[in-house]
């Protein structure tokens, strides 16, 4: 039997293939990848072999993986979900962020002050972009049982040698918590200096059964979980 998730608030009951426990436990599920050129941000080239090596493990064990269209654009969420972030971030904090003598990281008190910047209709605007997203995701959903992308869009850096915009490498991240996507982060692979590479995997809201079973049988025919980094 097939089971079913609904979300009552949006639209009707989504088909799901059960995962089996054939030689190819993934026979039947369906996995969709984003074009690279589609990406919101550049993806470093280790990123993109660990992926390409996780959908090779993916099909070897009976999965349909395919690039297609999706119905948003993966830099927009990205953008969206910042622009909440900061505005709500702003919200909390405003009665005190102003306060020089509080010993706020100067990179976190700027953030913070553009968040009061924002406009009301703006923020009102994402909400409303926030609701369509989802109501798009989860009708996507009905093809096809997960997005696969790399979790971050780069290696494992120390913080100290992180000079990006704060947001960059978690693209993909963003975008799940914008169109409230079940995630699972998987790791996939290491890259030439040791250090650990996931990637993700996006399906309709309350689908933790499913994509833990994916994610199991992804686990079973690899030992990335199992080695630790080289520092």
């Amino acid at each position: 039997m097939t089971k079913a998730v609904r979300d009552p608030q949006i639209l009707g009951p989504v088909p799901v293939q059960p995962i089996t426990s054939a030689a190819l436990p993934l026979v039947g599920i369906r996995l969709a990848l984003v074009a690279q050129k589609d990406y919101p941000v550049p993806v470093d080239d280790e990123v993109s072999r660990v992926l390409e090596e996780a959908v090779v493990t993916f099909r070897r064990l009976g999965a349909t993986v395919e690039t297609v269209a999706l119905p948003f654009n993966f830099a927009r969420l990205m953008d969206m979900t910042g622009l909440l972030i900061s505005a709500e971030a702003y919200a909390y904090h405003r009665d005190y962020i102003h306060h020089n003598d509080l010993l706020f990281d100067a990179m976190v008190r700027e953030r913070l002050l553009e968040g009061g910047r924002i406009a009301a209709s703006d923020y009102i605007a994402a909400l409303n972009y926030h609701l369509r997203m989802c109501t798009d995701w989860i009708a996507w959903t009905r093809d096809h049982q997960a997005l696969l992308t790399p979790c971050l869009t780069a290696p494992a850096l120390p913080l100290a040698e992180d000079n990006s915009d704060l947001s960059s490498p978690s693209a993909f991240t963003r975008a799940g918590n914008f169109i409230d996507a079940t995630g699972l982060a998987l790791p996939a692979g290491f890259s030439t200096n040791g250090v650990p590479i996931g990637v993700q995997l996006l399906g309709a809201p309350h689908m933790e059964d499913l994509l833990t079973a994916i994610g199991a049988a992804f686990q079973r025919e690899t030992d990335w979980h199992l080695r630790t980094p080289t520092l």
